[in-house]
Parts: C-alpha cells; structure tokens; sequence
C-alpha cells in the first residue's frame, strides 16, 4: 500500500500527469508549413499555387526592370518605385524563411505565434 503511494508521488513529482493526453511536439514540416501560409498570405494569394504564379510574376518584371537599367535605361517614377515594392515583397519572403529556417531544427511550441515571425 503504502510504498505503492511513494513510488506514485515521486512519479507525479517528476512532472507526469494521470490520463494527461500525450501532446505532440511540433516538427519541422510543421514550422515549414506555417512559413508557406505566411508566404502565401503576404503575396496576396489564396492558395500554394497563386503564391508561386505571384512570386514568378514579380520574378519576372524584377528582371525586366533591371535588364532596362542595366542596358542604359532609367527607370520612371513609377518604374523606381514598383522596384522598391518588389525587393520589400523578396526580403520579406526572405525574412519568413530565416524565421523558419531558425525554428525548423528545434521547433518551439509556439511556433505559430506572430512573436516568432518577421
């Protein structure tokens, strides 16, 4: 009796529960996936897909405004400042895949906290 309740308080005393439900532990597809919905959700997209077409899009007129810069031409108002929203929209990317890329091997239980992200 009695050596049963010691041997069941020193359990408790280390941290176990009774019947306490297992809690999963993120992982790291977990974290990647929480970056994906960001990146998804700061492009403006509803879906993996039109984040892709977005991102390739914006690729896209990256490189040609930088081909017209690079061969002499100079670029309208409009142009310099279509430039500045397209490299805010790549750091930005870039700073949701450091955030994740940091979490990713270690992953925090709150890793879906808007505290742990750019």
């Amino acid at each position: 009796g009695s050596a049963r309740w010691v041997e069941y308080q020193a359990w408790l005393d280390e941290g176990n529960l009774p019947n306490a439900a297992p809690v999963a532990m993120p992982t790291a597809d977990a974290v990647r996936s929480e970056a994906q919905r960001r990146i998804i959700t700061l492009v403006g997209a509803t879906s993996l897909d039109g984040c892709l077409i977005k991102q390739l899009n914006a690729l896209m007129r990256a490189t040609e405004l930088t081909n017209k810069r690079s061969s002499g031409g100079t670029w309208t108002a409009q142009e310099s400042g279509e430039a500045a929203a397209l490299q805010g929209m790549a750091d930005a990317v870039k700073a949701i895949r450091t955030a994740s890329n940091i979490m990713e091997p270690n992953p925090p239980a709150d890793y879906k906290s808007d505290s742990r992200w750019p």
